[in-house]
């Protein structure tokens, strides 16, 4: 027998002890209960927001590119330190009770046959090409203005308030700036995103594969959402940042070499 935990996304809930207590709580309750009846995998669903740059209420300076498992986190959001809870939970089953699995840090997952997300990554590569096309001036105000956003959303937190709650604060500003929202849309999260399909087989070869210990794993699709080349986007939104190794075309800037040689993750769904 396994099993999966899947856990709450954050917007759905008002307070943030609730949210904590349902990820950490009943994160713990299924790997208890896996141990009693002697369960040995369980396959989670962490977050990509376990590394804590997405949702974090604390703006913060990537260490290299692309990001892969070695990267440090830095959580300043109750959802997000839940999911590193959650993988340290992952961790104490495996050190007391062997049990195995992998903890899958997904990204946002992309359902086609959702009518809400229709449009999903329609036209960004048209988006992020005429932004390239700026004079240099230009193009670095814009990006400016994409990370005062950001930054102003995250010290707001408004990862951490329910969608009305959010809709109805939203300043004319910021209402504007969200109307490009194809030109910025993931810059937090790196223009990760996965088709369901594929986070679905993350899961049933998370659970098949042989392996033993506990795991976190990057998972998403092979190529960064914008539809540009990776190294373009790196020097126009992570001027700074080092490159723990050239990036190729238009991989993922989150790395799911790991995902692939553990587990034999390979997605196959374009977006």
């Amino acid at each position: 027998m396994v099993w999966r935990v899947s856990c709450t996304w954050p917007r759905f809930l008002t307070r943030a002890d609730a949210l904590f207590h349902i990820n950490c709580t009943g994160t713990f309750n299924v790997y208890q209960a896996a141990a009693e009846e002697g369960i040995k995998r369980v396959v989670s669903a962490s977050s990509i927001n376990a590394l804590g740059f997405n949702f974090g209420g604390v703006p913060f300076q990537l260490s290299y590119l692309p990001i892969d498992e070695a990267h440090p986190t830095q959580t300043t959001d109750v959802y997000s330190l839940s999911k590193q809870i959650l993988e340290d939970t992952a961790d104490y089953f495996w050190r007391r009770d062997g049990i195995s699995g992998v903890c899958l840090r997904l990204p946002f997952v992309f359902d086609p046959q959702s009518s809400k997300q229709g449009g999903f990554a329609g036209g960004a590569s048209d988006h992020f090409s005429r932004l390239a096309a700026l004079s240099e001036a230009e193009r670095a105000e814009q990006i400016r203005q994409v990370w005062s956003l950001c930054e102003q959303m995250q010290r707001d937190r408004v990862a951490e308030r329910p969608w009305q709650a959010l809709d109805a604060s939203r300043t004319p500003d910021q209402e504007q700036a969200m109307d490009g929202r194809r030109t910025v849309l993931g810059v937090t999260n790196l223009w990760t995103s996965i088709h369901a399909e594929d986070s679905a087989q993350a899961f049933e070869r998370g659970l098949t594969a042989e392996y033993e210990g506990s795991h976190p794993l990057f998972v998403s699709q092979a190529e960064n959402r914008a539809g540009v080349d990776s190294e373009t986007l790196a020097q126009m939104f992570f001027p700074v940042v080092v490159r723990k190794r050239p990036l190729q075309g238009r991989e993922s800037l989150v790395s799911i070499e790991r995902a692939r040689q553990l587990i034999g993750f390979d997605p196959q769904n374009p977006l």
